[in-house]
């Protein structure tokens, strides 16, 4: 019973449950720490999680891929952060009222991935 109390407080508080996350931070804001920042030039397939993510999310338009080989499929499987999707998230960062950097960092990870 003391290991739940324990466990208890450290989600109302600011005292971290045994093996749980820091101080005042959530087990989700802890993953976001450890999630990469993605910059254009990056090419790895965090970019593709990116991508993926703009589109599911609705903020990749058809012109986006209709030039691409393989259409939205090869727009979706490529792993290149290029100008075109560093505006793209701008465009997302914009509509999220964040501030819009082209960059996915620790603020744009939880509403790309809506955590």
């Amino acid at each position: 019973m003391t290991d739940f109390r324990a466990a208890v407080a450290a989600l109302v508080g600011d005292t971290p449950a045994p093996g749980g996350p820091g101080p005042g931070g959530s087990w989700t804001e802890d993953i976001v720490k450890q999630l990469p920042l993605v910059r254009l030039g990056d090419d790895n397939f965090d970019v593709k999680t990116v991508r993926g993510c703009l589109f599911a999310r609705g903020h990749v338009p058809p012109a986006a891929y209709a030039q691409v080989a393989d259409g939205l499929e090869g727009w979706l499987t490529s792993t290149l952060c290029d100008d075109q999707l560093v505006e793209l998230v701008r465009g997302f960062q914009q509509a999220e009222g964040l501030e819009a950097d082209g960059e996915v960092g620790p603020l744009t990870w939880p509403p790309l991935l809506r955590i």
